[in-house]
C-alpha cells in the first residue's frame, strides 16, 4: 500500500551509478580535469578550491537525499585531493601548509546542498544523511592528513525544504 502511494507521487530510489552518470559529465569531470590541469600550480589549486566551496546543488525532488549525498561526497573527495596536493607542493617549496582544519573550514559544507521534498519524513532523513556524509568525509580527511578534523558544534545546515517543488518559489531556497 505504502509502496503504491509513493509510486503515485513519483518516489523511487536512484542508484549511485546512475547519480554518477548525471553529476559526472557536467560537474565532477570538469572539476577533475581542472585539477589535472593545475596540478602543479598552487594558485590554480587554490582557485579551484574556492570554486568548489562556492558550488551549490539543488535537487527539486530529493526524497531521502541520495543525489545530494553522492554529489557532496564527490566534491569533498576532490577537495581532500586538492588540499593533499597543496600540502605536497608546500613540502617541495618549503612553504608551511595551512592546517587541514582551517582549509576545510573554508571549504564546501552541507549548507551548499539544497533539496525540495513533498514528504516530511524523507526531508528529515536527507538532512541527517548529509550530516552523516559530512562526518564520514571529515573522518576520511582526518585519516589522510593525520589531523583530527570535526565540524562541531554544527553551525551550517543543509537547505532541505518540505514542500511541493511544482508550486514552490525556488528562490526561497
Amino acid at each position: 500500500e505504502e509502496k503504491g502511494k509513493r509510486r503515485q507521487i513519483g518516489a523511487h530510489y536512484t542508484k549511485e551509478k546512475n547519480i554518477l552518470k548525471v553529476i559526472g559529465p557536467p560537474l565532477i569531470d570538469p572539476l577533475r580535469a581542472e585539477f589535472d590541469r593545475v596540478f602543479n600550480d598552487e594558485r590554480g589549486l587554490i582557485v579551484l578550491l574556492k570554486k568548489i566551496a562556492a558550488t551549490r546543488i539543488l535537487d527539486p525532488a530529493c526524497g531521502c537525499g541520495n543525489f545530494l549525498i553522492i554529489a557532496y561526497r564527490e566534491l569533498r573527495q576532490l577537495e581532500i585531493d586538492i588540499n593533499w596536493r597543496l600540502m605536497e607542493i608546500g613540502k617541495r617549496t618549503k612553504q608551511k601548509y595551512l592546517s587541514v582544519g582551517i582549509a576545510f573550514a573554508r571549504g564546501l559544507n552541507v549548507d551548499a546542498m539544497c533539496g525540495i521534498e513533498i514528504e516530511e519524513f524523507p526531508c528529515q532523513i536527507a538532512q541527517t544523511a548529509l550530516y552523516l556524509i559530512d562526518h564520514l568525509m571529515n573522518n576520511r580527511a582526518s585519516e589522510r592528513f593525520g589531523e583530527n578534523f570535526r565540524r562541531l558544534p554544527l553551525s551550517n545546515a543543509p537547505h532541505i525544504i518540505n514542500d511541493n517543488a511544482l508550486t514552490l518559489d525556488w528562490s526561497k531556497i
